[in-house]
């Protein structure tokens, strides 16, 4: 993975959340570690733009990565160091 390009800060998952990543083999870390590096995983063009301006003015970032396990996709949202990261 790349450099850090923001703090996370809080980090939070829902149990449903952290059921379905251990179904699918995958760790909370890697997804944490992918959002924070700049992959953003199934995101629109809008949305990439969109995260690229938060890394500047403190928005929301947006990542989203599907699962092997029924086709789910797993959310990572969070504001560049300035509130909770959740899946």
């Amino acid at each position: 993975m790349g450099k850090p390009l923001f703090d996370l800060g809080r980090t939070l998952a829902t149990p449903g959340a952290l059921a379905e990543l251990e179904k699918a083999g995958v760790s909370p870390a890697s997804l944490l570690a992918r959002h924070v590096s700049g992959d953003r995983g199934t995101l629109s063009q809008g949305d990439k733009r969109a995260n690229d301006e938060a890394l500047i003015d403190g928005s929301r970032i947006l990542s989203a990565y599907i699962l092997q396990v029924r086709d789910h996709r797993c959310q990572g949202r969070g504001g560049a160091g300035r509130g909770p990261t959740g899946c």
